[in-house]
């Protein structure tokens, strides 16, 4: 169980990393190293996913009670895998767009414009009015001009927009701005002198405000359909994956806590097994102890009886009773004292033997006697 659960912390560390790359890749405001590093976590995480989801499918093989959480952590991350292929779509698209931050971009070119309608509508109520004009005439010094100096977008078609072609409508526009103004802040001032003035303005800068409005126009639409690929890479991440991620993160977190539930009962089980089994064996060692006490009473019993009957008949022989015999029982044993318990019947009988001879000697020497002292009283 143990190494599943192993598994399973493994599986929710790379999900999360896999979440956290997602976000990373989300953050526009990120490098390209970043952004690139972002790209190689989540595949790393990916692959780690992979891997320790074989794994985890093996150590699991046919555990019925954790198949069900199982089937539904893998349809999440099914899911989820999916959602990640359909965002790195996205992403890659994004980053095809050369624009590092849509949404910010598209705020700069909004304050571009709004600057840019107020210069020429100051310009040309000054001329409507025949009032002097007191705005910028220098294209450098505009907020385009300073804003293009530090222009940086890799996309081709808004570096074509941003580059020459804007360059030079707002080279036209302002030259003739600055006919205009150098004409309207002179004192003395015509009324042919104002035929050319807005003959300039209508000819010369409104042709040229136009295509710098066209510009915008079509700047807006690409950098609109960036900020639209950042739109859907927003909700597939923090709406879809988000979803399939909670799904998946949920699954697993129900799989872990059934592990550690059956690991917690087979340490019960194991702690109760280990307590009977310390029972079983004191009750052993009760029961060895009980029967070699037992044993050891009854050896000692049949020793001390044995010895007593060898003791007996070493009495009787000392009473000089030769008749006593070995016991049958003593001298059966094969032990120590049931060859102690023979020889001593073998020795009585070997006195018992000598007894007799002597006293068969003592009677014919008797007789003997007898007969001499009957031929001597002869």
């Amino acid at each position: 169980r143990l190494p599943r659960v192993r598994c399973l912390l493994l599986l929710q560390e790379s999900q999360q990393g896999i979440r956290a790359a997602e976000r990373s890749l989300l953050n526009l405001a990120a490098s390209a190293d970043e952004r690139r590093r972002a790209y190689q976590d989540l595949e790393i995480q990916r692959k780690k996913t992979g891997e320790n989801l074989e794994t985890l499918a093996a150590l699991l093989g046919r555990a019925t009670e954790e198949d069900a959480l199982f089937q539904a952590f893998r349809s999440a991350e099914a899911e989820r895998t999916k959602g990640i292929e359909d965002f790195l779509t996205l992403s890659g698209k994004l980053d095809e767009t050369g624009i590092g931050n849509p949404a910010a971009f598209e705020a700069e070119l909004a304050v571009l414009e709004v600057a840019h309608q107020k210069w020429l509508l100051d310009l040309s109520r000054a001329v409507m009015t025949e009032m002097p004009f007191r705005g910028n005439v220098d294209a450098a010094e505009s907020a385009m001009g300073k804003w293009l100096a530090s222009f940086s977008v890799k996309n081709p078609a808004l570096v074509d927009l941003f580059g020459p072609r804007i360059l030079e409508q707002y080279k036209i526009l302002y030259a003739a701005a600055e006919g205009i103004r150098e004409q309207l802040n002179r004192d003395d001032i015509t009324d042919e002198d104002m035929g050319d003035i807005r003959f300039a303005f209508a000819y010369e800068c409104l042709p040229a405000a136009d295509a710098i409005g066209d510009i915008f126009d079509r700047a807006r639409k690409i950098v609109g359909d960036a900020v639209a690929i950042q739109n859907a890479m927003n909700k597939q991440v923090l709406e879809t994956n988000g979803a399939a991620f909670d799904t998946a993160i949920a699954a697993l977190d129900a799989l872990v806590s059934a592990e550690l539930q059956a690991v917690d009962a087979a340490r019960v089980e194991a702690a109760a097994v280990s307590s009977g089994a310390g029972r079983l064996v004191f009750v052993g060692i009760a029961v060895g102890a009980g029967l070699s006490i037992l044993l050891g009473f009854l050896l000692t019993r049949s020793i001390t009886r044995r010895l007593g009957r060898v003791m007996a008949l070493a009495n009787r022989v000392r009473e000089k009773d030769l008749s006593a015999t070995a016991d049958a029982e003593g001298a059966a044993g094969s032990d120590e004292l049931g060859d102690l318990s023979r020889t001593f019947g073998d020795m009585t009988l070997s006195l018992r033997d000598i007894v007799s001879g002597i006293a068969v000697e003592a009677d014919e020497a008797g007789g003997r006697s007898e007969a001499l002292a009957a031929l001597a009283q002869e």
